[in-house]
């Protein structure tokens, strides 16, 4: 072989490897593990996306538009390792073969399983059914991806079905403590918490493992998960800080809460210094007060003892789901800021 054969054959080796490498760290490592191919496909396909929604004229269409980002950032990064596969295995078949062309038929049909490429007996048979087996493996895991990622999805989307059913949509902390309070269900916020407390530890694995997660979003227009969370941390926060008997799963979900946002901000590459303040005025806190103690709300601190607790609490999550919200697109919700995508 001359020179440049090898040489080719080399890069096909590392396209190989580092595809078989990219595949093993997204699909089957149990961890956060960075790999170019995916990030790649995820950035310039959202780039692409967001471009295209910038121009569209109405929220709703926007949402309904951006629904389709996470499906096909999915495809897209199958299509990407399938595609360096094909050339990864026809460089190793360059010097076998009469040209480039002749190669990537032959590779690509092996990589695809089809079968329809003349294969010459020897070597190139090998390198036949080791692509075979690696496009075969590459589709299996992908097909097998699928159901664990859209598992995680039912999960998370269940607890904000339900509070959107009990709140209304979008969510809005204080009417999450009057809601209850109204129907005399105090007693469920316990458990309310409880369960958002777990969800707060699955939202944060998942998505720190897989974040293509971010990019999918609820059945219906101006339904938003991450409003949902920033409704219930903000309730949790006005509860603890306006009466000392608040319940304890209160604090322990705002705790996971926190972790949950600085995990999503990391998946979705947020610079952690460029976080604003709290986005919420003492004028607001004082009118959401004002609504508790209209509707008969139980605290045993006013309004002016409880903002310095309730401020300290918010500035912990709130920039960054501020942050987050304006990233996936999330509608315009109380509380949540001024967002550049909205204004429109």
């Amino acid at each position: 072989m001359t020179i440049y054969e090898w040489l080719a054959v080399i890069a096909g080796l590392v396209i190989i490897f580092g595809t078989a490498l990219s595949v093993i760290k997204t699909l089957v490592v149990p961890r956060r593990a960075w790999s170019l191919v995916p990030r790649l496909v995820d950035v310039v396909t959202t780039w692409v996306f967001m471009a295209v929604a910038k121009r569209m004229r109405s929220y709703d269409l926007v949402d309904r538009f951006l629904g389709f980002l996470g499906p096909v950032v999915l495809i897209l990064t199958l299509v990407a390792w399938l595609s360096l596969l094909v050339i990864g295995f026809a460089l190793i078949l360059l010097p076998t073969t009469d040209s480039l062309g002749q190669a990537l038929a032959q590779s690509g049909s092996s990589t695809f399983t089809l079968g329809i490429s003349a294969r010459q007996p020897g070597v190139t048979t090998t390198i036949d059914i080791i692509a075979s087996a690696t496009g075969l493996i590459v589709i299996a895991l992908t097909i097998a991806y699928l159901p664990a990622l859209y598992a995680v999805i039912r999960r998370r989307e269940t607890l904000c079905k339900q509070l959107q059913v009990r709140v209304g949509s979008p969510p809005w902390g204080p009417e999450v403590l009057l809601s209850h309070h109204r129907l005399g269900a105090d007693e469920v916020l316990p458990s309310l918490y409880a369960d958002w407390d777990r969800w707060a530890c699955e939202v944060a694995d998942g998505h720190s493992k897989y974040p293509v997660l971010n990019q999918f979003r609820l059945p219906r227009s101006r339904h938003n998960w991450v409003l949902s969370l920033t409704a219930m941390m903000d309730a949790a926060a006005l509860d603890v800080s306006v009466r000392d008997d608040a319940p304890a799963e209160a604090q322990l979900f705002l705790r996971s809460g926190i972790e949950c946002v600085e995990e999503l901000a990391t998946s979705l590459r947020l610079d952690a210094d460029t976080a604003g303040p709290a986005l919420l005025s003492e004028g607001d806190f004082d009118g959401a007060v004002a609504l508790l103690v209209e509707g008969g709300y139980p605290q045993t601190a006013t309004s002016a003892e409880s903002w310095p607790a309730f401020h300290d609490w918010r500035l912990r999550y709130g920039p960054r789901l501020h942050d987050i919200a304006d990233t996936v697109v999330a509608p315009p919700a109380p509380w949540t800021g001024d967002r550049p995508f909205l204004r429109k």
